[in-house]
């Protein structure tokens, strides 16, 4: 582990008169002596006063501490989170300028509000530079140092972590060389303190005994002893999370096995980007450790940068800590959502936004495509951003962060220009349902809830067999089928109320005409010799079933109609008056007689074809046909307009088929 320092009155005394001599002082702190601090959250000790802090930074500090205020208890953690300060300290254009002075007056804000307001601690979210592909590493060091300079006026010896953004990183390519851990390390991370970490590392934790709180701090742009940038052509990963760190996190971090109810806590991750930000693996790892801890999983990670890494975790056994949120910073925006690692999972894991400090990049990523689900939009949808006025009150933005773990509520009130935010935290909260009510179709999502604001897709399918029928949407108790239903596909732009998809699917229409549903069937009935009808509890008799001489007629589904059966398994056949003309049973004597001394059976003279069990599926109706008997007369069917036929009982039933002329597909 990494040194945890500690800061006394005299140090105090001496950070107040300049953070060059804070740097100083806290190389020389001992372990136990800011781990004190950090332990107990004992922030808001009066900071030496700042010469000429404008009116406007005393006035907005004193709106945000009295507001801060209403909602802070004894069993409350108040924290600062900073982020994307961007400066470009060579820069002589009006913007550059502007930038400057938004950090700061940020530093001003956070050093006015400690004088009048309990803080415990603060966090800086990275991206402290502009630099980019122009920039030379000693303009890198100098935007540094001086948004440390600006920001760490109000700091003090209050606990803090200042962890790296994707800016950090000199990633540009053809410069002499990027930036080294080390490096980035000394001039950023170094400034921690409460912060217990591994060893030069810009990641770590620091624990609030009273709200029962753990903050992990993870390094985002944590690339470059793994996939470090190359000296002509290859820009450094700015977006990652090393095997190393994850390693860490898996293991020590989320190990509170030194708490007596682990139960009782809660764990807070503060990050530069959102950890499953753009749905990138290479940060969206991290967010799998904090899923499978959530779920109580064990499991591996494995994957290849520059040479092939793996990670374990085992978070099977003993109670887990609640996971509240993330505190990112990257976007630009006070925009705030759920997400999850696997796309199958419902959105759980909190992310909450913290604004740029600086001045014009304000909610970039609401114009990105495949990152508007970072941006923030107004109620007609378009990007919402909150121009910074340079030398007013709304010169900067930063938020100060209340936990109020009782009622599962953080409340963010932001310091210059932007909205204050009341957020819940509770299981479900944010989050809109999804009903699906379903008849015999399936939806393509099968998420059960969608953070509110953002989108949501769907495809609903047929079930084999079936054709879909209807698609309503209705979203909060309004009907918005027309405008998110588009025949199968339902596409919601943004989501503001619970959803319940109501989608129908019909059975498939048959490619022929199934007779038996209009000429019915009747059980107990029997067909007697002549035609007519009588009761019989063992038998099953059809209605009338239209056809003529010609027609071929096909059976499927019948119980009964077999070669093997009794002589009471009859066809009979009627003029247009119902009179009956002729009858033969579908047996081997008759219907299935052979052909035999040079003569044609009935078989031949029906076209009668039986199935590999000995069914009845298809004859043709001829004009007239002679019985194979000893001087048996030639019948004339020429009349035949109706034939009807019965069966066991229950032989026929909804699932059995007769067509005239149609095959059965």
């Amino acid at each position: 582990m990494g040194n945890v320092y500690a800061v006394n009155e005299s140090d105090i005394a001496a950070i107040a008169n300049g953070f060059r001599t804070a740097r100083k002082i806290t190389d020389k702190l001992t372990l136990a002596q800011m781990a004190t601090l950090a332990a107990e959250g004992a922030g808001g000790e009066s900071i030496k006063p700042i010469d000429d802090v404008p009116d406007y930074v005393k006035t907005e500090a004193q709106t945000v501490a009295n507001a801060v205020k209403s909602v802070q208890s004894a069993k409350t953690l108040t924290f600062a989170t900073m982020s994307d300060t961007h400066i470009a300290m060579h820069s002589t254009s009006a913007n550059g300028k502007n930038t400057i002075a938004s950090a700061e007056m940020a530093g001003q804000g956070l050093a006015f509000l400690r004088n009048i307001l309990p803080i415990h601690a603060a966090f800086v979210l990275g991206d402290l530079t502009a630099s980019d592909g122009a920039y030379t590493v000693q303009q890198v060091y100098n935007d540094w140092n001086g948004t440390i300079d600006r920001l760490s006026v109000g700091f003090g010896g209050l606990p803090s972590a200042w962890t790296a953004g994707n800016h950090e990183i000199n990633y540009g390519i053809n410069r002499e060389r990027s930036m080294t851990e080390s490096e980035i390390y000394a001039y950023i991370g170094a400034n921690s303190k409460g912060l217990i970490h591994p060893d030069g590392k810009c990641y770590g934790y620091m624990d609030f005994a009273v709200p029962k709180i753990r903050v992990i701090v993870l390094n985002t742009a944590d690339t470059l002893t793994e996939k470090p940038q190359s000296s002509t052509s290859v820009k450094a990963d700015s977006e990652f999370v090393g095997a190393e760190q994850l390693q860490w996190l898996a293991s020590t971090a989320l190990d509170l096995s030194d708490k007596a109810n682990i139960s009782e806590w809660g764990i807070i991750i503060c990050s530069h980007h959102p950890l499953m930000y753009g749905g990138d693996d290479k940060i969206g790892r991290a967010l799998a450790i904090v899923e499978a801890y959530k779920n109580g999983e064990s499991g591996t990670i494995t994957y290849t940068s520059n040479t092939s890494h793996t990670v374990t975790y085992d978070f099977t056994q003993g109670d887990k800590a609640e996971i509240i949120c993330n505190f990112c910073g990257h976007s630009h925006n006070y925009g705030y959502g759920y997400m999850s690692y696997s796309a199958s999972v419902d959105p759980w894991l909190l992310r909450i936004c913290t604004p740029c400090i600086n001045c014009g990049r304000e909610n970039e990523h609401a114009r990105v495509d495949g990152m508007k689900h970072l941006g923030e939009f107004d109620e007609n949808g378009e990007p919402k951003d909150w121009t910074k006025t340079p030398n007013t009150e709304d010169g900067t933005s930063f938020c100060i962060n209340t936990i109020d773990r009782e009622n599962k509520v953080i409340y963010s009130h932001a310091f210059g220009v932007g909205p204050d935010r009341t957020i819940s935290y509770a299981a479900g909260a944010g989050l809109k349902k999804v009903t699906n009510n379903l008849t015999y179709c399936q939806n393509s999502n099968t998420l059960s809830s969608v953070v509110y604001g953002t989108a949501y897709s769907a495809t609903i399918t047929a079930n084999s067999g079936y054709d879909l029928s209807s698609v309503k949407v209705t979203m909060g108790g309004t009907d918005i089928t027309s405008t998110a239903v588009s025949g199968s596909t339902i596409s919601i732009t943004s989501v503001t109320g619970d959803i319940v998809i109501t989608a129908v699917a019909v059975e498939q229409a048959p490619a022929y005409t199934n007779v038996l549903k209009t000429a019915g069937w009747t059980d107990g009935v029997r067909l007697s010799s002549s035609g007519t009808t009588s009761n019989e509890n063992n038998h099953t008799t059809t209605g009338f079933i239209s056809c003529k001489v010609g027609d071929t007629i096909r059976f499927a589904n019948i119980e009964g109609l077999t070669l093997a059966g009794t002589s009471n398994k009859r066809i009979s056949f009627y003029d247009a008056s119902n009179n009956h003309i002729a009858q033969r049973s579908v047996t081997s004597t008759e219907l299935g007689q052979e052909d035999r001394d040079g003569k044609a059976g009935m078989k031949t003279q029906f076209g009668a074809v039986y199935d590999a069990n000995g069914n009845l599926s298809q004859l043709t109706i001829p004009a007239s046909y002679t019985p194979l008997a000893e001087g048996a007369t030639t019948v004339n069917l020429s009349a035949t307009t109706f034939m009807r036929f019965c069966t066991n009982k229950g032989g026929i039933t909804d699932a059995s088929i007769v067509t005239v002329n149609e095959e059965i597909v």
